[in-house]
């Protein structure tokens, strides 16, 4: 089963076109009954009757509480103008409104139909969700994986779509009578399901933020994303402040924080390799997504205790660092410094690995990035893979570290998404300093080279070039399939 994020700015995109919630498990059923217990109509098959006695008294205990959170947020974001306002006031960017209008406003006919899952509240019976073809009603639509046994549930609410057609909640009960609640007493389960609406609807103030950040502002270094999600939230956080009740506001300011949880995972947290979404790896282990949105929190702590008590400070460290393209990690420190007084680089070290800070301090990736030249020389490619893993864990922004990393792990016979994800990352640095040398290894005779040169070159946009490389690479190996693959994109 997908679990929906504790936080909020998991990736809500500002279009806000579909939202992934953890639902638990409805099938299709025949005709239902009805039970009501205040706002709140439980709707049940014949013989469920007990189990929605059950689910009523749990959900008039748990579900007022957030549905009058739910409420608060949604009277707070239907300004769409007065809120693009505060924000753009806190970014000092007064003539940068459009962003954030817009998403706001492309979420607020969202709020009505996702209101449902507070008030329509449906028990089925588990074995009809094994039916091939999955469960589609209205806006919510379920599949299920018989290989995993999982399932998936999704709430696609698009800002367009008829407001008559709201999201429900649905229960699954299993063919022993019990409701399933993930192994916890059902009404600690809907505790910590419920609390998750509320907050997930103020993602668009995080989006809208950073959507000014990005396109406005053109902050969109490979390895800025920490300062973007963390001003983001810090801005939400701030707008939360102004707009919604303190008790409510210091629950979102809890739940945007590292906190216990967080403080487990942090010291596998690095904050500066955290690349742009765009650039993350194609698939993630559960260890990696679990450090990935423990990445968010601990962005926000950080920029939260450099702009702490300085609420005037981000409007001038935005207006030095507007006009410089992608500024990096170094760039925006040094600003944050300049301004604020403390020492920014040296709080962002505190989100890293212990051996990444003792490494940087020891001057560490020059020497790795040596010796793995020597490495790729000698043809010791997996002993070069490690080296440079190692320093761009360090110096991750390195062109020319990440092509040969790319070479070597192709060398190894890793030539699929980590690879890729590489030469993706080199593709956005060729890209964005034009002067840049594509050095990758010392053999131009490699087919694994030429294809790395082709690819990255392929990527950042020069296509004749790329083109020229992966002939190369065709004429030595005829069969290469991954130079044909891109060949074929080329033509196409």
């Amino acid at each position: 089963m997908n679990a929906m994020p504790d936080l909020p700015t998991r990736h809500l995109r500002a279009v806000f076109v579909s939202i992934l919630l953890a639902l638990p498990f409805p099938g299709a059923c025949a005709e239902m009954q009805k039970l009501q217990v205040g706002e709140i109509t439980i709707s049940y098959p014949a013989g469920y009757e007990s189990q929605a006695k059950e689910l009523a008294k749990a959900a008039d205990e748990v579900i007022p509480k957030y549905r009058e959170q739910f409420m608060q947020v949604e009277r707070a974001l239907s300004d769409a103008k007065g809120i693009a306002k505060r924000i753009t006031d806190l970014l000092g960017c007064p003539k940068c409104a459009e962003i954030p209008t817009a998403v706001i406003s492309a979420f607020q006919p969202v709020m009505p139909r996702l209101s449902g899952v507070f008030t329509d509240l449906r028990l089925y019976s588990e074995c009809d969700l094994m039916k091939p073809g999955g469960f589609k009603e209205g806006p919510v639509r379920i599949t299920y994986d018989p290989g995993t046994r999982e399932f998936s549930s999704f709430l696609e609410l698009e800002s367009g779509a008829a407001g008559s057609d709201k999201a429900f909640m649905a229960f699954a009960v299993r063919s022993d009578g019990t409701i399933r609640s993930r192994g916890q007493p059902l009404r600690d389960f809907l505790s910590g399901w419920y609390g998750n609406p509320p907050l997930m609807a103020l993602a668009p103030l995080h989006e809208a933020a950073e959507g000014i950040l990005v396109k406005d502002l053109g902050f969109n270094h490979a390895f800025g994303r920490w300062f973007n999600e963390g001003v983001a939230t810090w801005v939400m956080l701030r707008v939360c402040d102004q707009l919604l009740p303190s008790s409510l506001s210091k629950e979102v300011r809890k739940k945007n924080l590292p906190g216990e949880k967080g403080k487990a995972v942090r010291g596998k947290v690095n904050l500066l390799t955290w690349p742009q979404s765009d650039l993350e790896p194609a698939r993630f282990s559960a260890e990696e997504l679990e450090i990935g949105d423990a990445c968010y929190p601990c962005a926000t702590e950080a920029v939260d205790r450099m702009l702490k008590d300085k609420a005037d400070a981000l409007p001038k460290i935005l207006a030095k660092l507007k006009g410089s393209r992608s500024p990096d990690t170094d760039k925006l420190c040094a600003v944050i410094t300049e301004v604020t007084g403390r020492d920014a680089k040296k709080i962002l070290l505190e989100y890293v690995p212990d051996e990444v800070r003792v490494g940087i301090e020891k001057g560490e990736p020059e020497s790795l990035r040596k010796d793995a030249r020597e490495k790729l020389r000698a043809g010791v490619y997996t002993g070069a893979v490690v080296l440079l893993s190692r320093a761009l864990k360090m110096t991750p922004p390195d062109f020319n570290a990440c092509l040969n990393m790319a070479w070597g792990l192709r060398k190894c016979g890793f030539g699929g998404p980590t690879s890729e994800q590489m030469i993706r990352i080199a593709a956005w640095e060729l890209d964005t300093a034009k002067d840049k040398r594509v050095e990758v290894g010392f053999d131009r005779s490699d087919t694994e080279a030429r294809y790395v040169i082709g690819r990255v070159l392929q990527l950042a946009g020069d296509t004749e070039r790329a083109k020229a490389e992966f002939e190369q690479v065709l004429k030595t190996d005829p069969n290469h399939a991954d130079a044909r693959a891109a060949m074929k994109e080329l033509e196409q």
